[in-house]
């Protein structure tokens, strides 16, 4: 079986506003190839938003094959505990985004190979750290394109991969 391990992230302009709105970014690393899926969702979206949408576009990228684990890091405590907990003990009743979460929670049960861990944002995963860059350009999309939502996909070379994981983690750096 293979595995891959698929880094997402979200992102937001004006948070919890009617006029605020959210990027999103997965970004896959499998044994052939990496590449980076990346958008926008327009108003009104929170980054709660951005980051369940980034596991959505993810899981939908390679549900069609259930040969694949699927490993999901995210910065988001947020959808780790929404799969993790919620999903498993009141079906999500009563959390926010349940438009989202239940499309979610189907093609995660659905596709069954799947697991989610946690990890610290800004704190140097190579992986977060380039889907956090990716959900930033997602989320300035809509400022630059229109207020539809959008997606990318992008492809990227291996040397482009390092490229990005140095500057990133030199970013993370001097910001810390």
């Amino acid at each position: 079986m293979t595995i891959f391990n698929i880094y997402t992230d979200g992102s937001s302009q004006h948070n919890g506003k009617p006029h605020g709105f959210a990027g999103w970014a997965m970004v896959a690393v499998t044994p052939a190839k990496k590449f980076i899926r990346y958008g926008h969702l327009a108003p009104p979206s929170t980054n709660g938003r951005g980051e369940i949408a980034g596991v959505l576009y993810g899981i939908a990228t390679f549900f069609s094959n259930p040969n694949i684990r699927l490993n999901f890091i995210s910065d988001a405590q947020y959808v780790v505990n929404s799969i993790n907990r919620w999903r498993l003990t009141n079906r999500g009743n009563g959390v926010k985004n349940m438009d989202m979460l239940k499309p979610l929670y189907a093609m995660w049960e659905a596709h069954g190979n799947s697991s989610i861990e946690w990890v610290k944002g800004h704190s140097g995963d190579f992986g977060n750290e380039i889907a956090d860059e990716w959900a930033d350009k997602g989320c300035r999309q809509i400022i630059m394109d229109s207020e539809t939502p959008t997606e990318s996909i992008r492809f990227i070379s291996d040397k482009e991969f390092k490229c990005h994981t140095q500057n990133s983690l030199r970013k993370t750096r001097l910001t810390a």
